[in-house]
């Protein structure tokens, strides 16, 4: 039987993406264009990747 990653006893109960604390953020944050285009939507744009292709 195998068991998920079960959260730290310390870990806060939260329901939605926003109730998550933010504990620490390493590094500089990219700030991106105001044009910018999430990856996902940049492959359905294109013919580089095809379904066929990715899943090999």
């Amino acid at each position: 039987m195998k068991l998920p990653n079960l959260p730290a006893a310390n870990v806060p109960a939260g329901k939605t993406p926003d109730d998550n604390e933010v504990v620490r953020i390493g590094g500089e944050q990219p700030q991106l264009h105001a044009g910018a285009v999430p990856h996902w939507d940049l492959v359905k744009n294109t013919t580089l990747l095809t379904l066929n292709s990715v899943i090999k």
